[in-house]
């Protein structure tokens, strides 16, 4: 049975990784999902999330000029595209790489990444038929009830994978990727190695998956969304209320009280930061409330300056796609061997030859 499970598995993974090569039209549609991205809904990177992080960015920079916090002379166009930002080497960097990731992603692994949840949801499902969970009385909980505690389970997913990137001495090595953009811009978000982005799908697709075969197995019914135009409704209020404005440097706090639930632009940008005081702080994607439980919230009394990167690293190690796909594939090769040590206690010390 086990056999058979795990030959239904890797059949699976294939079956996903093959399909941009199944015609001629799969292909076509999978190579040009980078450019399709922005006129999707369901994408992070729809038009319609980044019109509105524009839009509450003319919002924080009439507020900004109302306190006299800008400089004489700062338009609009220089304060959300500041050349110094969008045309900083990291961020061409980002440009480049994320070209390049996106076409490789989509016609390899991203569809394997897609399904990741879907498989190890039916994985767990087949396990769970055979314990205590198969033999449960059926409930009937409310259908919206259902669908928030959906969402704080993926969220939690989301928060614990990245938790891990940073805590896991070997995910942290594929993680500083990310985390090696010395300026952010809503691109930088994909700027990630794609084993990292493996490591974190298999984290959310085993939390996520585990909830639901429970709630499926209890009741009898999927576990289904709330949507609004078609889309999970709480990631399209999720992307259009600012979140674009994570990665970028634009500043916008939600204050003292509502940091305390939800993760604001401000509070991402900290987890970036260099400063010894920001390390391993705010982990979360939607919610604080994990950040909290964990003891890795920061919230911020007011604006704060930021330095972005990785502290002590070598900023030429992160210099071209080149290397950003494969130096961390050979300092993983180096701390497997025991040949380099890599500490996660702060988000500082990327790696330390060993003597």
């Amino acid at each position: 049975m086990i056999a058979d499970g795990i030959t239904w598995f890797v059949g699976k993974v294939v079956e996903y990784m093959s399909e941009p090569y199944q015609s001629w039209d799969a292909f076509v549609n999978a190579a040009t999902l980078g450019i399709r991205m922005f006129f999707q809904l369901e994408s992070r990177f729809s038009w319609i999330y980044f019109v509105a992080s524009f839009l509450i960015g003319i919002g924080v920079y009439a507020f900004e000029r109302r306190k006299r916090n800008l400089g004489d002379g700062v338009s609009l166009a220089r304060f959300i595209f500041p050349r110094e930002v969008w045309g900083h080497p990291s961020a061409i960097v980002d440009y480049k790489f994320v070209a390049i990731d996106m076409t490789i992603k989509s016609l390899t692994y991203g569809p394997m990444f897609s399904g990741m949840t879907l498989l190890f949801y039916k994985a767990a499902f087949y396990v769970s038929q055979s314990t205590w969970l198969g033999f449960v009385s059926p409930i009937h909980p409310d259908p919206i009830m259902v669908a928030f505690v959906a969402l704080l389970v993926g969220d939690f997913g989301v928060f614990f994978g990245h938790y891990l990137a940073h805590k896991v001495p070997l995910f942290w090595i594929f993680h500083q990727i990310h985390h090696s953009a010395e300026v952010l811009t809503p691109v930088t978000v994909y700027r990630a190695h794609p084993i990292d982005g493996l490591l974190s799908s298999v984290v959310i697709a085993i939390v996520t998956a585990l909830a639901a075969v429970t709630y499926t197995t209890t009741s009898g019914f999927p576990v289904g969304d709330l949507t609004i135009l078609g889309v999970n409704a709480f990631t399209f209020l999720l992307y259009m209320t600012g979140a674009h404005l994570r990665h970028s440097h634009i500043w916008l706090s939600y204050g003292p009280i509502a940091s305390w639930i939800f993760q604001s632009p401000a509070q991402h940008q900290i987890h970036h930061s260099k400063d010894p005081k920001h390390w391993d702080k705010n982990f979360g994607f939607m919610f604080s409330i994990w950040d909290a439980l964990f003891g890795s919230l920061y919230i911020p009394r007011e604006k704060e300056s930021l330095q972005l990167g990785i502290a002590h690293a070598n900023s030429e190690d992160f210099s071209t796609v080149s290397k950003l796909y494969a130096l961390p594939v050979v300092k993983a090769a180096r701390y497997i061997l025991g040949k380099q040590e890599v500490t996660t206690v702060t988000i500082g010390e990327v790696s330390a030859k060993r003597d």
